[in-house]
């Protein structure tokens, strides 16, 4: 079925008929040599000779002028009406090469018939001349041996050029066939690998399957996640859109050849759809009569199929199936890795979604943290009765709650500082949230070497001062519960509610140093007053 190029065989023809045009232009030459022996003997020249050798002489330089224009047909037709005149109506000297000469441009060039005619012409041609022979008065033995070892060397050379030619042909036939199919299947397959479309990928495939090898349908299934059914994915021409309007589908391990193959995992061909069991008649395929089906595979399990029909039985030759074969796996390696890029492409975007997300989270959580920090350390110095600052004036400590100009803009953000006076501010930072500021004088030290060794120590300061409140508000809370307790154990020595009452307030009292505090039982009456 493959729609093979010709051009080996071309040349082939070419070849052989030029080295035939050649000898005959040679005989035509060297026919003139008897011509003008009997000229030297007789004074007279025989004008049927002169004129039938001329004819070929220029004939034959014509034949060679269209074979190097590349006419081959018009050379090889008119080389064959040379070579049968030549040999009809020259010398019988010539009558070995020229017939030699028809018989295998004959079988080069003509069909079975015709050329069995060719024959036929050129042996009664011997045998009028074997006849003219015989009737003769006299006649020499030889020649008449000679006559008839000339027919019987045609009917060898007939018969040999013939089967070469015929073999040549068919081998240079198959061979272009099969470098067509590999050339196609090459081409092909880089088209498809370049594609990154996977529907593109298989429109792409079936349409050069149809259009550069003549069959009458191609198509693509894959199978659905279950990998039970084969759904068609791509189909040629019109029957291909109803195909794949209606969702067709073939369940796999079924009657039909898509099923099989993929089953399997072999190709699958089904010569005469009229005789094989295995074939599901499509209603909207009503001229198939043969299929060839190639599973698409992954490693060794199959995701798909590429399915080809024709109209013609036992159509799907070896060298057809060799190409499709190998479209079949290129087509699987390139859905392969365009699946592969998918995945990658969508692992990747939800990697940017994750790390998105991360960074918001990551970002909320730092949010949260300072807001923490800052309303725990408010909290923190709100209830704490004592100064939360201290000044090195002179050599001595104070406690100090002023804050100077420096360390206000260092409290929001600032690193601050005065080549003239020497003294840096910076900030104490916890978890992003500023909670306090440093200023110290540069001394014997360069104002940056000021800078970064205060916020070295703002920094360490920041993680000191945090674990200090938490063990502050861990001893606070230990102190509570530990009251809390001793409340609670007093409740033991009574089991009366009055006194349970009055010791609860007065040991209440006692632990918060209250000067007053009331409890009292039961619900709330309309009536009550309330003070």
């Amino acid at each position: 079925m493959l729609i093979s190029s010709s051009a080996e065989l071309f040349r082939l023809r070419k070849f052989y008929l030029t080295v035939q045009a050649t000898l005959l232009l040679i005989l035509a030459i060297f026919a003139f040599v008897p011509i003008f022996l009997n000229f030297n003997e007789t004074g007279t020249l025989s004008p049927t000779g002169v004129i039938g050798v001329s004819i070929t002489l220029g004939l034959s330089v014509l034949w060679l002028y269209l074979l190097r224009t590349n006419r081959v047909t018009a050379a090889a037709y008119g080389l064959l009406v040379t070579a049968l005149g030549a040999f009809l109506f020259l010398s019988s000297a010539a009558s070995i090469l020229t017939g030699t000469l028809t018989l295998i441009t004959a079988a080069l060039l003509l069909r079975r018939p015709y050329f069995y005619t060719i024959t036929a012409v050129v042996f009664l041609r011997m045998i009028v001349e074997l006849g003219t022979l015989v009737r003769a008065p006299v006649y020499d033995y030889s020649t008449v041996l000679t006559l008839l070892l000339n027919g019987m060397t045609f009917a060898l050379v007939g018969t040999v050029a013939r089967s070469i030619i015929m073999a040549t042909i068919k081998t240079v036939e198959n061979s272009s066939r099969i470098a067509s199919a590999m050339q196609g299947a090459t081409d092909i397959g880089r088209t498809i690998t370049q594609q990154a479309d996977v529907q593109e990928m298989m429109r792409l495939t079936i349409n050069f399957i149809r259009d550069k090898y003549g069959f009458y349908h191609a198509q693509v299934f894959i199978l659905n996640e279950s990998g039970d059914q084969a759904v068609l994915r791509a189909s040629t021409g019109d029957i291909g859109y109803q195909l794949l309007a209606r969702r067709h589908q073939l369940t796999v391990g079924s009657q039909s050849v898509v099923g099989q193959a993929v089953l399997r995992g072999t190709p699958v061909l089904v010569t005469d759809t009229g005789r094989e069991a295995v074939y599901f008649r499509n209603e909207l395929l009503p001229n198939t009569r043969a299929e060839f089906t190639i599973p698409l595979k992954d490693g060794g399990k199959s995701f798909g199929a590429l399915d080809v029909q024709s109209t013609s039985a036992e159509s799907f030759t070896e060298i057809d199936r060799r190409a499709l074969e190998v479209i079949g796996d290129l087509l699987a390696l390139s859905l392969r890795e365009a699946r592969i890029v998918q995945e990658q492409t969508r692992t990747a975007e939800e990697n940017v979604r994750l790390a998105r997300e991360a960074l918001a989270l990551q970002r909320e959580n730092e949010r949260l943290s300072r807001e923490l920090t800052q309303s725990t350390w408010n909290d923190y110095l709100s209830q704490r009765s004592t100064i939360t600052g201290v000044d090195f004036e002179g050599g001595l400590l104070t406690a100090a709650d002023s804050w100077s100009l420096d360390m206000t803009n260092a409290r929001k953000g600032e690193t601050v500082t005065h080549k003239g006076k020497g003294r840096v501010a910076v900030p104490v930072i916890l978890r992003g949230e500023i909670i306090g500021a440093i200023e110290v004088d540069a001394g014997q030290s360069t104002a940056a070497e000021t800078v970064e060794i205060a916020q070295a120590v703002a920094q360490r300061l920041a993680v000191s001062l945090e674990s200090a409140r938490l063990y502050e508000e861990t001893r606070l809370a230990a102190y509570q519960e530990q009251q809390i307790n001793e409340i609670a154990a007093s409740f033991g020595t009574t089991a009366s509610i009055d006194e349970l009452l009055r010791i609860t307030l007065a040991e209440l009292g006692e632990t918060l140093g209250a000067q007053g505090g009331a409890i009292r039982l039961g619900r709330l009456d309309n009536g009550a007053s309330q003070s």
